[in-house]
């Protein structure tokens, strides 16, 4: 998908310039750590002593696994470990509940040299970790840990004092005054954070939200010295929470950042009838580079059955293409398998798969091999009809959805769900501007448009669009690709949907393919009114905020998808079945 979640293999940032899921620059008060985040807590760290950066990947949640990559990862932990040697001993020293995730800090102690310590965030729902960061360590079993002790005579910030602060911070932020935030932070945060550093993580937490509008107070607290307080900010299209503490020296202790919305467990669609469909898992494509699937069949009389295939958008999306609170090919799935269709979903190989060299990382690694797996998979199962394949692409997939048919051959049909029309930097350039982009987000976008149309680039440079960082060869390879031509010369029917409040993929877009498969034959365009990119109903100005409030996709156009594929699915004797 382009946005949010926008992005290829490589895109992000080093732990040093923080996680765009959790900005924490201190430390806060002690407690023993328990339960499932420190069992997460240890698994990470035990697979960082053993130098198995993928397995440590596997413990982040999709946000921050699609801003870290192991190389990254690696290179980051490597280099903050120098001279070190390996871990021999670690002590989760903190855990503090924040509602939706902990916050633990571990101690961990070396072969050679000073320890270190590393904060970790586990969101609570997933148990996933959702931020981390290298911060002064704690003393060896001492529960107590912090920034500087409180001054003298005074145990507990003033609550005035911390309101008034709090209130500064906020606004300072709204203002883009983050050297002033910086400036009022306590000792040990002005060593982990720059004003830098933080007006980039503003920007990458915010960049879709657009303009902080206000705040509220949600929770107050006082403990150890410090006065918590937990705030709701609210911005032109969407929201977040946040929370600080002030030390009794007036001094920011915490700044705390944590979207809301992600990590909703995905639920099935009310038109999905669990009796209707078995679901079982799969993998998918070759070692080294296996994807995890799932393979929903209809349970009922009638096999062999009709079947397809599901490839998402851009980025490294999991199987049901989670999106904030939604799982979109979740829900098509359980719903076309409820209507008599085999489906197969699968993990993109970049979502399991970090190692991926920029340099050499094209469309063929990331949909074409992979997208003639799955059907060559699909063929291989008793209870699909061979002769009855169809391909379901949505958002970038669904651009790519006519050459993955040609690729794997015998394809009998096409789906195209929100295709976009334009190049992938056109594209960014034009959400960037709906979304309000920063004028300074807009030039460098415009300078990588060019540079990119220009088609000199070296191929494992790293091009930055908004928050995500692509290769410039894996753009240069999408741009010389002509889906437009494949989808006239393929000769299968094709069904083109979107939504009418799909701000990623407009009217101009679908218009392109209109234009181009003009005079096709069998070629179906469909619009939705009220349904965004994800094909899930809304109200209001569109935005990436909607994805944070869970639905399903609109029944209408998962019958639409069924009654594309079934009255198109030949039976054996060549005749057309018109159920």
């Amino acid at each position: 998908m382009c946005s949010p979640g926008c992005g290829l293999p490589g895109r992000g940032a080093a732990l040093a310039a923080l996680s765009a899921a959790i900005i924490s620059i201190a430390m806060t008060r002690a407690a023993q750590a328990s339960g499932p985040a420190r069992e997460r807590c240890n698994q990470f760290i035990a697979a960082l002593r053993d130098g198995k950066y993928d397995d440590a990947e596997k413990r982040f949640d999709p946000t921050v696994a699609a801003l870290m990559s192991t190389e990254q990862l690696k290179a980051t932990i490597e280099g903050e470990f120098a001279g070190r040697g390996k871990i021999v001993k670690w002590e989760l020293s903190q855990d503090v509940d924040r509602g939706p995730y902990e916050v633990i800090v571990a101690r961990l102690e070396f072969e050679h040299g000073d320890p270190i310590g590393l904060q970790l965030a586990v969101t609570t729902a997933s148990n996933l970790i959702s931020g981390l960061y290298f911060v002064p360590p704690p003393p060896a079993s001492a529960p107590e840990i912090g920034g500087a002790p409180p001054a003298a005579g005074s145990t507990t910030a003033n609550s005035a004092t911390a309101d008034q602060r709090c209130d500064q911070v906020l606004s300072d932020l709204r203002d883009r005054k983050f050297a002033d935030v910086i400036a009022i932070v306590d000792a040990t945060g002005k060593t982990m954070l720059s004003a830098q550093q933080l007006g980039s993580a503003w920007d990458s937490l915010t960049g879709q939200l657009g303009t902080l509008t206000g705040w509220q107070v949600v929770q107050s607290a006082t403990d150890a010295g410090l006065q918590a307080r937990v705030f709701k900010l609210s911005f032109q299209r969407g929201a977040m929470q946040v929370t600080i503490e002030v030390n009794p020296a007036g001094e920011v202790h915490t700044l705390l950042f944590h979207p809301t919305g992600g990590g909703a467990a995905a639920t099935s669609p009310p038109y999905a009838n669990p009796t209707a469909f078995s679901s079982r898992n799969v993998e998918v494509g070759a070692a080294p580079n296996l994807c995890n699937g799932i393979l929903t069949t209809p349970t009922a009389a009638g096999a062999p059955f009709p079947a397809a295939v599901l490839f998402s958008g851009s980025g490294p999306n999991d199987k049901d293409e989670s999106v904030g609170a939604n799982h979109p090919f979740k829900d098509i799935a359980e719903g076309l398998s409820s209507r008599g269709i085999v489906v197969l979903r699968f993990d993109k190989r970049t979502h399991l798969h970090k190692s991926i060299d920029p340099a050499h990382f094209t469309v063929e690694q990331e949909y074409l091999e992979d997208g003639v797996a799955a059907f060559a998979l699909l063929r291989a199962q008793p209870d699909v009809d061979r002769e009855r394949l169809f391909v379901i692409g949505h958002s970038e997939g669904a651009v790519l959805a006519p050459e993955i048919a040609k690729r794997a051959g015998g394809i009998a049909g096409v789906v195209m769900l929100a295709p976009s029309g334009a190049p992938l930097q056109d594209v960014m350039l034009r959400q960037a501007r709906y979304l309000g982009a920063s004028p300074e987000q807009i030039a460098q976008i415009e300078k990588v448009r060019q540079v990119v149309n220009l088609g000199n680039l070296p191929p494992g440079q790293m091009l930055q669009l908004l928050t995500s960082r692509v290769p410039a060869g894996y753009l240069a390879d999408l741009n010389r690709r002509d889906e437009i031509a494949i989808a006239r010369q393929i000769g299968v029917p094709i069904l083109v949907l979107r939504g009418e409040r799909d701000y990623q993929v407009v009217d101009e877009d679908i218009a392109a393919w209109r234009a181009g498969l003009k005079g096709t034959p069998n070629v179906t365009f469909r619009e939705f009114p009220g349904l965004n990119h994800l094909f899930i109903a809304g109200t209001g100005k569109p935005g990436p905020a909607e994805y944070s409030t869970p639905g399903h996709v609109a029944v209408e156009v998962v019958a639409a998808i069924a009654n594309f594929i079934k009255p198109r699915a030949p039976k054996a004797d060549g005749t057309s079945s018109q159920r």
